[in-house]
């Protein structure tokens, strides 16, 4: 099989504009450009590795805002800046020394060059906490999942890659919204009996957020961003549904408990319907593939889900 160059899908004027982000320190910018230019090739090594990046950079990011980075941090930031420039150049030589196909061959016609705004992009923030005083759960084989169905999905030039707060506290999710502005927040991790997310707090410990806080947050999130969707992939999220119903067009939810293979199999479907769906943004039918393969894959295992929202009201 001919493999089309890297270089066709990155051209000089794309790799310019992120060299210029970098330049005036718009990092997350930058991040965004090259996520979006790597989903059109065939680099999923570097996709995988531009994630830990930006994974790092969020972290010192968010050290940054409450005043704890160290000399090394600032060390790693200059280095994943480099990197990132690295990655920049090697999207626009890789495999350019590929052999042209035969003359008879008919390839596949490329796809646009034009620039990627990353405005254009479905954006999608992963809040994922498992405080040290509750039970261990398998959170990062949920992450991964996600991540990888949308990264092997047929139209994930449509998505930006998930922005994954990890041992997430109130302020990470507070500064995730504001500014990558979501259309999807999926919830990982758990809930208790009275419907609440549990964040993680200042010490690693337990930090609930109420269904009426979390009712208020998304509802003024929702003045300032294109957010459609919530997936609270966590236990008793059920009991968020009715106070969320009126503010957003889709809430997901678990009735009662559910274990980490249900919500793992419900969230690896959910996100590669979405990436593989001709239709953009089919939310009811993701949910309902997602939810159908939590059901049969999951076998007796604890949890129920349901779906609430604006929709149900046309």
């Amino acid at each position: 099989m001919y493999l089309l160059p890297v270089k066709t899908f990155v051209n000089m004027e794309t790799a310019e504009i992120i060299r210029s982000e970098i330049g005036k320190n718009r990092i997350r910018e930058a991040f965004t450009l090259l996520e979006a230019a790597m989903q059109n090739a065939n680099t999923k090594d570097l996709v995988i590795a531009l994630t830990t990046l930006k994974a790092d950079y969020n972290a010192i990011e968010r050290k940054q805002i409450i005043g704890t980075v160290t000399e090394k941090d600032e060390v790693r930031r200059r280095e994943i800046i480099y990197q990132l420039l690295t990655m920049v150049n090697a999207l626009e030589e890789i495999a350019t020394e590929s052999p042209l196909p035969p003359a008879d061959t008919n390839p596949t016609p490329l796809p646009s060059t034009k620039p990627v705004d990353p405005n254009d992009l479905i954006r999608i923030v992963v809040v994922s906490a498992n405080p040290g005083d509750t039970f261990p759960l398998k959170l990062q084989e949920e992450l991964k999942l996600i991540t990888q169905a949308i990264n092997n999905g047929e139209y994930r030039a449509r998505f930006a890659q998930p922005d994954i707060c990890y041992a997430a506290q109130f302020s990470d999710l507070l500064e995730a919204l504001v500014r990558v502005r979501p259309h999807i927040v999926h919830f990982a991790g758990h809930g208790d009996d009275q419907g609440s997310v549990v964040l993680q707090d200042a010490v690693g410990g337990s930090l609930p957020l109420s269904t009426e806080q979390t009712r208020n947050l998304f509802q003024l999130v929702k003045s300032r961003a294109p957010l459609r969707t919530v997936v609270f992939n966590i236990c008793h999220s059920a009991k968020q549904l009715e106070l969320m119903s009126n503010v957003l067009d889709f809430v997901m939810g678990w009735e009662g408990e559910v274990a980490d293979v249900k919500a793992q199999h419900f969230a690896e479907n959910f996100y590669r319907t979405l990436a593989n769906n001709q239709q953009e943004m089919d939310i009811l039918y993701a949910y309902e593939i997602g939810r159908m393969s939590a059901q049969v894959l999951g076998g007796e295992a604890n949890g129920i889900m349901h779906l609430n929202g604006l929709h149900t009201k046309k």
